[in-house]
């Protein structure tokens, strides 16, 4: 049950996305959100420190669940290229959605304010980060994956999913991809994935 201090929070969090989808980032003010939660700017403050921590709350609340479902998938399995098939499809279906794009290009927009862009990074893709390495490791140590720096590897892995995906949602060429797309796309960014750190032939 959530105490009344964490319901006022996620009150603060609900309004703001409201308004910044109503009115954009740039033309929501803090005064503004007070209002409509029904309190003073000090009251606002205690609970986020700037406008754009608050943006930065905003647009990681909108994945979490769906992040750590997607997460929930990393677990040791013989078959570690069905396991990441399953992992990234997810992923990117989350990562992929209008809403998340749209707010994505709201935290590029800003991320040169205030520390936006390593706040948002720290708390969100910067910690998926960290996970997805955890993993790659503990497959290199099961013999799954050759021997390399794990950190490289989740981030060449990360790229090879976005390098179908991102820019053309970003800039509007396809406003969603189809399951089907999906998991094509994954499949051949595995293919690459695996070609580079599948584990080596003896001999």
């Amino acid at each position: 049950m959530r105490s009344k201090t964490e319901e006022r929070r996620q009150r603060i969090v609900d309004i703001a996305a409201a308004a910044f989808r109503e009115q954009g980032f740039e033309n929501t003010s803090m005064a503004e959100i007070a209002s409509r939660v029904g309190g003073s700017k000090a009251t606002l403050y205690n609970y986020f420190p700037s406008k754009e921590a608050l943006l930065v709350e905003v647009t990681l609340q909108a994945a979490r669940d769906h992040i750590e479902q997607a997460f929930s998938l990393l677990k040791p399995d013989p078959d570690l290229r069905s396991v990441l098939q399953r992992f990234c499809e997810h992923a990117l279906r989350v990562f992929g959605s209008p809403a998340f794009i749209s707010m994505r290009r709201t935290v590029i927009a800003e991320s040169g304010r205030q520390g936006v862009g390593p706040l948002f990074y720290e708390n969100g893709p910067g910690k998926g980060a960290v996970k997805i390495e955890s993993y790659l490791r503990s497959a290199m140590e099961r013999g799954q994956l050759r021997q390399c720096d794990c950190r490289v590897a989740a981030q060449h892995l990360r790229g090879l999913t976005d390098a179908e995906t991102l820019e053309p949602l970003l800039f509007r060429l396809v406003e969603e991809f189809t399951p089907e797309e999906i998991s094509a796309i994954v499949s051949r960014a595995l293919d690459v994935f695996f070609a580079a750190y599948g584990p080596r032939e003896a001999g």
